[in-house]
């Protein structure tokens, strides 16, 4: 399920932005993505995050606390971006902070190459 048109007005009320706030702020946000293009605003991840509210809010462990769920969503998302969005230069850190760093595939240059 996803939730249609613009989120702005209410997406700091859902649940599962909620949860996602309460476990990374933007101070951490800033500091887990140096690098990251300015698309790429904590403000603009809780807005697509409010789009899809089972997103840090399901989980099918019994036993499993929602807040451990979300931060393993959280841990796996982020490690996707590091592989896919990253610099992945080594002249700029460890390569997990360099997360968020290209907007579009790097190998798709417009060419027909």
């Amino acid at each position: 399920m996803t939730v249609d048109g613009d989120v702005s007005q209410y997406y700091l009320t859902r649940a599962n932005v909620q949860r996602i706030m309460s476990i990374i702020d933007e101070i951490k946000w800033d500091q887990g993505f140096p690098l990251a293009n300015d698309i790429y605003t904590y403000d603009n991840f809780l807005k697509a995050a409010a789009k899809f509210p089972y997103f840090c809010n399901e989980t099918n462990i019994e036993g499993q606390s929602l807040d451990t769920a979300c931060r393993i969503e959280l841990a796996a998302i982020f490690a996707h971006w590091g592989q896919e969005t990253g610099k992945r230069d080594p002249a700029e850190g460890e390569f997990w902070t360099q997360a968020l760093y290209w907007v579009q595939e790097i190998s798709c240059n417009g060419s027909d190459d």
